[in-house]
């Protein structure tokens, strides 16, 4: 006959027990994702560049950080934005850096509470587009908004 060490844990009650250390160390060593919706505006649709679920395909986003880094800015201010466009061979990719998002959410903040409507004028931060030749798969530059 077998003894066991704990005889008062039914099978039921290792499950739960089971159960709960999964779920418990899921949510407390998990990642978390940030919530970049306090600094993003409601006309615009951006995804962080160093997500790799993104507007664009993983080899062509590690490339942009790889060229980012290279520029001497941070990768992780930079956000991808929905509305890349192609023409021939060329991928013009929009980015947002974190302080332009911001800068765009504080005067959309603000219009919503005046009835004179502040208009942005120029680069709102380091904002710009990443040319890209996607049949030599190469950068051609990033080239900031006016």
């Amino acid at each position: 006959m077998e003894t066991h060490r704990f005889p008062h844990l039914s099978i039921k009650n290792m499950t739960r027990l089971t159960l709960f250390f999964l779920l418990f160390s899921v949510t407390a060593f998990g990642q978390i994702k940030s919530n970049y919706s306090d600094i993003i505006p409601k006309n615009i649709t951006v995804k962080p560049l160093i997500d790799t679920v993104n507007y664009i395909d993983n080899s062509l986003r590690l490339s942009i950080v790889d060229y980012l880094k290279y520029k001497k800015l941070d990768p992780l201010k930079y956000f991808v934005d929905s509305t890349i466009n192609k023409q021939a061979d060329t991928l013009y990719i929009p980015l947002w850096d974190f302080d332009g998002l911001k800068r765009l959410k504080e005067i959309e903040k603000q219009n919503e509470k005046n009835e004179r409507q502040i208009a942005l004028n120029g680069n709102p931060g380091y904002c710009g587009t990443i040319y890209y030749d996607n049949k030599n798969k190469k950068i051609i530059g990033f080239y900031l908004w006016q």
